[in-house]
C-alpha cells in the first residue's frame, strides 16, 4: 500500500531500468505470499511471477533465500512459542526463549 503512494514509481517503469520493474515484482510476489491463505493456486501466481523476477534480475536467488530462512525460522519459533514442540517434563522451551529475548534487551 505504501509503495503505491508513490507516483514516481508509475513513471519510472517505463524507463529501461530492471530494477524498479524487479521491484514491483517483488511487492507482488509479497502481496500473493500474505494476503491470504495460502491455496494452490495462489502458490501458483507467486511462483510464476517469481519466475519473471528471476527472468528479470538474478538478484531474486539472494532475496528468496532470505524469505526461505525467515519463513523456516518463523514456523520454527511459531511452533517452539505455541508449544508443540516442548521438552520431556512438559517445560515450554518457547517460554524460555521469550524470557531470554526480553533479558538480553532489558540489559542493553
Amino acid at each position: 500500500m505504501i509503495a503505491a503512494t508513490f507516483p514516481d514509481l508509475y513513471f519510472k517503469l517505463g524507463e529501461y531500468r530492471p530494477d524498479l520493474f524487479w521491484g514491483a515484482l517483488w511487492l507482488l510476489i509479497l502481496n500473493i505470499l500474505t494476503g491470504s491463505v495460502l491455496r494452490p493456486r495462489r502458490l501458483f501466481a507467486a511462483g510464476f511471477i517469481c519466475g519473471l523476477t528471476f527472468a528479470v534480475s538474478i538478484k531474486t536467488t539472494f532475496l528468496l533465500l532470505i524469505i526461505l530462512v525467515a519463513g523456516a525460522v518463523t514456523w520454527f519459533l511459531g511452533r517452539l512459542l505455541s508449544g508443540a514442540i516442548t521438552q520431556g517434563d512438559g517445560d515450554n522451551p518457547g517460554l524460555r526463549v521469550v524470557q531470554g529475548i526480553f533479558a538480553l534487551v532489558g540489559e542493553c
